[in-house]
């Protein structure tokens, strides 16, 4: 099995994240990785109020992402967070799951 720790410098452009990081995933698989790796928190770093700025869905843009590469690619894509939105009675707070794990 070959592995791919691919590392990025995210800020809170979560669109301007998932672009870079798809750059280097994609070229990881190339590459031959079958397990690729992301950073910490790789869709969004910042102050609170960029983390809720950046939240998505749990089954938003940057987990559909990585599906979609996973599959064409037939590898995995793992990271430790992601910054979600997660409304819960009527409020809306972030949170960040402790594993995604995308096959």
């Amino acid at each position: 099995m070959r592995v791919a720790a691919v590392q990025l410098n995210s800020t809170a452009d979560r669109v301007a994240n998932l672009a870079v990081a798809d750059r280097l995933t994609r070229a990881a698989a190339a590459d031959g990785a079958s397990l690729i790796l992301l950073p910490e928190k790789w869709t969004a770093i910042g102050s609170d109020d960029q983390l809720r700025a950046a939240a998505e869905p749990l089954d938003g843009p940057s987990v559909q992402w990585a599906r979609e590469i996973a599959r064409a690619r037939s590898s995995v894509c793992q990271w430790s967070r992601v910054v979600a939105s997660v409304k819960a009675a009527g409020t809306r707070s972030t949170r960040a799951p402790s594993t995604a794990r995308i096959r």
